[in-house]
């Protein structure tokens, strides 16, 4: 039993020795950081590029859909009018809707341009409103800035009014 023991420890040793003196070398390789290989990609030319048409969207659909677009976010402020929580949602919203009225503007005839410019200004009053602490804010004057403001848009501005039957 006893020279069982010795005869393990002798092992131990000759194996602890055997990794010292052969090194690590498998383990260090794996450890190297390595340089890449820079690859070079062959650059081919498209000799007959495409020429694509121009989109043949007329400025009346173009409208329309900045105008439904409209139509969604003023629905969706004034669901969220009285709810004292939302004010975050209640300026992307704001937001929204003045960006569509700045991309209405774009597609809109000439001599409706003033229209869009008093609903703009309509709905600057709303900004004025919302922008007050909401403590101090008259909520019934905001909702009725906000309802003139939609109905102004809904009747003056709704693109049958705007655009004539020949632009359509």
């Amino acid at each position: 039993m006893h020279r069982l023991k010795q005869l393990g420890v002798f092992g131990v040793c000759l194996f602890v020795l055997s990794l010292s003196l052969s090194g690590c070398e498998p383990l260090r390789k794996k450890f190297t950081k390595k340089k890449k290989e820079v690859k070079k990609e062959e650059f081919i030319p498209i000799l007959d590029p495409i020429d694509y048409p121009p989109s043949q969207v007329s400025p009346l659909e173009k409208y329309k859909y900045h105008y439904s677009l409209w139509q969604v976010w003023s629905k969706d402020l004034v669901q969220l009018i009285n709810e004292p929580t939302m004010e975050k949602r209640k300026n992307y919203l704001f937001t929204e809707i003045l960006q569509q009225l700045d991309e209405m503007k774009r597609w809109i005839p000439q001599e409706s341009l003033p229209k869009i410019e008093e609903a703009v200004s309509a709905y600057e009053g709303v900004r004025q409103e919302l922008d007050k602490p909401e403590m101090m804010r008259n909520q019934s004057v905001l909702e009725t800035r906000l309802r003139r403001a939609e109905s102004f848009m809904m009747n003056e501005l709704k693109p049958e009014a705007i655009f004539t039957e020949e632009e359509q």
